[in-house]
């Protein structure tokens, strides 16, 4: 089985990766798109892409060729001038 994983330097990004590993779920089949390397699939030996929940084109890229897609991406913030990103992450990206 191919996964594909967003969101996996964040809180639960974090959290999946390492059970994942536990079930004995071989890295090189789990693909994450992120904007920023390096996160904890790469030291895990998995994949990634850069890629932006933001920009739909890339994403079709990674999702594609998963059997599976934990969407975990999310933002968190009280700045009313992160609305605009806020709303890309959760309602646009997603």
């Amino acid at each position: 089985m191919r996964l594909s994983l967003t969101g996996d330097t964040g809180f639960l990004g974090r959290a999946i990766i390492p059970a994942l590993m536990q079930r004995r779920m071989a890295a090189q089949t789990i693909t994450a798109p992120m904007r920023h390397p390096p996160s904890l699939l790469q030291s895990w030996g998995g994949r990634q892409r850069i890629r932006s929940i933001l920009a739909p084109s890339t994403m079709d890229k990674t999702f594609n060729v998963a059997d599976q897609v934990f969407q975990l991406t999310g933002m968190v913030s009280g700045d009313p001038e992160m609305a605009h990103t806020l709303h890309g992450v959760h309602i646009t990206g997603t």
